[in-house]
């Protein structure tokens, strides 16, 4: 689990590493269709594209709204080769994310 992040707050962005037991993905070159970011909770579903670079960091930078619900969501990153075929990480659990309300 991540630390926790304030309903209505932008920043920080959401940035997780994406590894095989080879090492970090290069997301450019082993996926270059792109990443997208999933997150589903509380009867919500928010989704937006990522970034993924050479050393495995994957980003997705808050739009407003994304974090306007307090709650827990559950969440992954969707990334696509060039022949559209998917790989989502993390590969064997969801990312657990907590959205705390503002006081």
């Amino acid at each position: 689990m991540s630390e926790p992040f304030r309903a209505g707050d932008r920043l920080p962005s959401l940035e997780v590493k994406a590894f095989t037991r080879d090492g970090f993905i290069n997301f450019p070159v082993t996926f270059p269709g792109g990443v997208t970011f999933r997150m589903v909770g509380g009867g919500r579903v928010v989704t937006g594209t990522a970034s993924g670079d050479a050393l495995g960091t994957i980003v997705y930078n808050w739009a407003a709204g994304d974090l306007s619900v307090a709650g827990t969501y559950a969440a992954v990153f969707i990334a696509t080769d060039g022949a559209g075929r998917t790989a989502t990480f993390p590969t064997g659990t969801n990312l657990e994310l907590v959205v705390v309300p503002m006081i």
